[in-house]
């Protein structure tokens, strides 16, 4: 067994007692906020829809069941003009229902070309 006098007479008893003291506080703080927790996925989601479609509010129902947030950023024609793309930026309200969520929308947008991956952060942008 070793001699535990020389943790005594230098003062190390003191010094685990202030440290455990002084960390217990900043470790209640740190269970109690946030910290370190896993963020929310913003994605990108693209979607084509026939021109005879209004996209003005197509979607909301779809968006209110499986997400927490979305946006329309961008509109644009292809196909000579007989498709929209849309372009959203959305967050998921469950990861897990994501090609449910998409299921959902390919029959409203009438089986065409949907996309939906991680957005790209401002680093990323050009």
């Amino acid at each position: 067994m070793r001699d535990r006098s020389f943790m005594k007479s230098t003062g190390f008893s003191k010094y685990t007692g202030r440290n455990r003291e002084s960390l217990l506080p900043m470790t209640v703080f740190l269970y109690s906020i946030p910290f370190g927790e896993e963020k929310a996925c913003e994605k990108h989601l693209k979607i084509t829809i026939p021109e005879n479609l209004d996209y003005d509010g197509i979607f909301e129902d779809l968006f209110e069941v499986y997400t927490r947030r979305h946006e329309l950023n961008r509109v644009r024609t292809t196909n000579m003009g007989s498709l929209f793309e849309l372009q959203y930026r959305i967050i998921l309200k469950d990861d897990h229902k994501e090609k449910e969520f998409l299921d959902a929308l390919r029959c409203r947008n009438g089986n065409l070309t949907i996309s939906c991956g991680r957005a790209a952060g401002r680093e990323e942008q050009l």
